[in-house]
């Protein structure tokens, strides 16, 4: 079943003559440039949901939720695919095989808002999730399983993989623990970079004690953890300077700046050299 409205051209629908597309419900709409002069108030736009396919829905059950929209996909075959939904934004006017130019404005993939008005009882209990990726599986793929995947399709990729606004949040991320409950660290973030020859895999992640671990190269050959200013005039300042600890050994490749005359190697001193239970550390001029 196709709903048209305004005759759009074939050329707008998925493919654009290009290759087959089969749907069971399609809607289409031809907005014409004369809609700009509907207005509201003379200022907002007359027609603000302009959609080839709407969904409303509105409950008053404590059980049943309101679902706007639903799409369902099942695989029935080995090797098969199944897409949830796949929505596609364009900045130019046809489907199938790309024009060579473009039109600039503004293209959003997909927005979801999500508009709420304090309950005249006050809040109690309510959560609000702007997107809630879940699902339901006995077994992890032996694959890539990703909550959230940014791809890098094309030759410009993205300026940023994920941005918030100033004002947006007051943690930009809460990172969850690797276990549902007891004594457990806290997921990891993986850093993975390369020289041209092969990757390099940086961990960072608090431990079950409630220190911060930073494992630079965690799966190959040990390599340093640098802390440096933009500014080389600038030094970086580490307080307090007792949270510093390392092995005897691993303080040889402790350098510390003064007075921006170049990195000196800092010396430990014997045991009790600076009082009981204490050892002085010493740097040269």
């Amino acid at each position: 079943m196709s709903v048209d409205i305004g005759n759009p051209p074939a050329k707008l629908m998925p493919g654009g003559n290009d290759y087959g597309v089969v749907s069971a419900i399609s809607g289409s709409i031809e907005i014409p440039a004369d809609a700009n002069a509907n207005k509201i108030d003379g200022v907002t736009p007359g027609f603000i949901i302009t959609s080839g396919v709407l969904g409303v829905a509105r409950t008053a059950s404590t059980i049943a939720p309101a679902v706007g929209v639903y799409g369902g996909a099942h695989m029935a075959a080995m090797n098969a695919q199944a897409w949830g939904a796949n929505f596609t934004s364009k900045n130019f006017d046809t489907s199938g095989v790309p024009p060579k130019h473009g039109f600039n404005g503004q293209v959003y993939g997909t927005e979801i808002d999500v508009n709420l008005v304090a309950p005249a009882a006050g809040w109690k209990g309510t959560n609000v999730d702007g997107i809630w990726v879940t699902g339901e599986w006995n077994s992890k793929p032996d694959g890539q399983m990703n909550g959230l995947h940014i791809g890098a399709q094309g030759t410009a990729g993205w300026k940023n993989a994920i941005k918030t606004d100033h004002g947006a949040a007051a943690e930009f991320a809460e990172i969850g623990k690797t276990a549902k409950s007891g004594a457990s660290a806290s997921q990891v973030i993986h850093l993975i970079s390369s020289d041209g020859k092969g990757d390099y895999h940086a961990l960072i992640q608090a431990d079950p004690d409630g220190s911060v671990s930073i494992k630079p190269n965690y799966y190959g050959q040990t390599k340093g953890l640098v802390v440096s200013s933009a500014d080389p005039t600038h030094f970086v300042k580490v307080h307090p300077v007792e949270g510093i600890v390392a092995p005897a050994v691993a303080t040889r490749a402790l350098l510390v700046n003064l007075e921006g005359k170049g990195a000196k190697m800092v010396s430990v001193g014997p045991p009790d050299s600076c009082g009981k239970g204490r050892r002085c550390l010493s740097v040269p001029n």
